[in-house]
């Protein structure tokens, strides 16, 4: 979250600094072929190595990710007795089976739904169009230097997230970091609709939407953006945890692109406040969706989520 954050801030910060896209777009090339670079000197997963059966190399890399004082030997055993336990559990499954499983959709459900339906909160809307949606709201300072300082209490927050993560309930900092998109987006509908209908209002209301639109992002950065993500890496099968956050990002991205098409067009036929008010409304109910749906995985490994999920799809399959 806190790497997102911050390359989103430069790019704010770089389209603030230069007029010409055709320069930011030379800049941001180093973004990618640096990451490329980087990725050589991050080691394999510990838990994929022992999937494969190379142990040996997941205890090294075991070890470069969790310190050299870390007593890993518990946690590389729970990996080993968890391959077992897939193998003989999987003898006569395949993968068409685990993705048309209860465990493959329950997954489905607490990441894929949520990454899509995060996308109608107004948070995407405003990556894009943040400039033109404060010109559109009258904004009484500079549009183009919003963008920057939004971006870099992003990144802020997201160190707290960090932090916050570690001790704290997932589905209640998911659920009130959205809670607070929906009650931000419904303060900027409703603030331009009164401004369109009172022209004599006062000249301070020009500055309201900026601190909305901050809090939007730092609700965001905190507790929306990381805890999906972390559910996202979490609750799908071993066999297909790659195929389920592919199809997750798939969901993300089609429903990012739909929201960015479908916004200019919603918003000539019912203007900022309309726009608002439905990403208000639809946030409302992602808030209460997330309560019903989210787990708590907190201090459990990799090895024990899959456990549980798979002990309530054999509940579910005996229920059947």
């Amino acid at each position: 979250s806190v790497q997102l954050s911050l390359g989103m801030f430069i790019s704010y910060l770089l389209g603030y600094l230069f007029d010409s896209w055709r320069i930011m777009s030379w800049i941001l090339v180093a973004e990618p072929i640096l990451t490329f670079i980087t990725m050589f000197s991050i080691k394999e997963s510990p838990y994929w190595l022992v999937q494969h059966d190379r142990k040996a190399e997941a205890e090294v890399s075991l070890r470069w990710y969790r310190g050299p004082d870390y007593d890993l030997q518990a946690e590389l055993n729970d990996m080993v007795k968890k391959k077992q336990e897939s193998e003989a559990n999987c003898a006569n499954k395949n993968t068409c089976s685990t993705i048309f499983s209860m465990q493959f959709l329950r997954a489905q459900l607490c990441s894929g739904v949520l990454f899509f339906w995060a996308q109608y909160t107004g948070i995407s809307a405003l990556v894009l169009y943040m400039t033109n949606i404060f010109q559109d709201a009258h904004l009484s300072f500079d549009a183009r230097l919003a963008p920057v300082l939004v971006g870099g209490t992003r990144v802020l927050m997201g160190v707290f997230s960090s932090v916050a993560l570690k001790k704290g309930n997932r589905k209640y900092i998911y659920c009130s970091s959205v809670l607070v998109l929906s009650i931000c987006t419904l303060s900027i509908a409703a603030l331009t609709l009164y401004r369109e209908k009172t022209p004599d209002h006062a000249s301070w209301l020009g500055f309201l939407p900026f601190p909305f639109v901050m809090m939007m992002f730092m609700a965001h950065s905190f507790g929306v953006n990381p805890v999906m993500h972390l559910i996202t890496a979490e609750v799908y099968p071993t066999a297909i945890r790659s195929l389920g956050n592919g199809s997750v990002m798939c969901l993300a991205t089609g429903g990012n692109a739909l929201q960015s098409f479908l916004y200019p067009y919603i918003l000539s036929m019912v203007g900022v406040q309309g726009c608002f008010f439905w990403f208000s409304i639809s946030a409302l109910l992602l808030s209460i969706y997330g309560y019903c749906i989210i787990p708590d995985n907190r201090g459990l490994s990799l090895t024990n989520i899959e456990r549980g999920m798979e002990n309530n799809n054999k509940k579910d399959q005996w229920k059947a």
